[in-house]
């Protein structure tokens, strides 16, 4: 179990790894700027605790409250908790956010440890979800597509080694459900 523990890990850091490359094609970090989560117009303090409305994948809802690791950087994070709520149309989908961040080219990259039975009973995990999002003066709606790995063979021939889903993040807010809106800066404090 640790190996299979070590080899997973290793391949999100090797996945990060080129994902790096491929959002530099994207726009490189801007690091004279800095993407600065607000409510209302305030910056969001350091250590506020946020949510994402919901991640939906494959029909699938995970939504889960957050902690802002830091605000106003080229690239903020948001750490995911438990998650608060799970629901399935079709399928069975465990685990839940781990990192959420967000850079000011308006690249986003999710760390999740997820894992997707579908009604067929294959089951994929998710090492990385890559998405975009407007950076400048709007709510962080994040989109994009996500590969899940079989995580076994299950000795049927209908579930292929990797299935590729498109995947939201609904709006980020704060805890007392206003929305929080994404600007560049200038200047950033990092």
């Amino acid at each position: 179990m640790k190996i299979k523990l070590a080899i997973t890990a290793m391949a999100a850091v090797l996945s990060l790894t080129a994902l790096s490359a491929s959002a530099s094609a994207d726009g490189p970090i801007n690091w004279a700027k800095g993407l600065q989560l607000t409510e209302n117009g305030t910056p969001v303090a350091r250590g506020a605790a946020v949510f994402n409305d919901q991640l939906i994948l494959s029909g699938c809802e995970v939504q889960s409250t957050a902690t802002l690791l830091n605000n106003g950087d080229p690239i903020d994070l948001l750490r995911a908790g438990t998650p608060t709520y799970i629901h399935c149309e079709a399928g069975t989908i465990s685990g839940s956010l781990q990192l959420l961040d967000l850079q000011d080219n308006g690249t986003a990259i999710l760390s999740p440890n997820i894992t997707l039975t579908t009604s067929a009973g294959c089951v994929y995990y998710y090492p990385l979800l890559v998405g975009s999002f407007q950076a400048s003066e709007g709510v962080a709606n994040i989109s994009g597509e996500g590969t899940g790995y079989r995580v076994r063979p299950t000795g049927r021939t209908s579930c292929a080694a990797t299935i590729t889903n498109p995947f939201e993040v609904g709006e980020i807010g704060s805890v007392d459900d206003a929305l929080l809106s994404t600007e560049l800066i200038s200047n950033p404090t990092f």
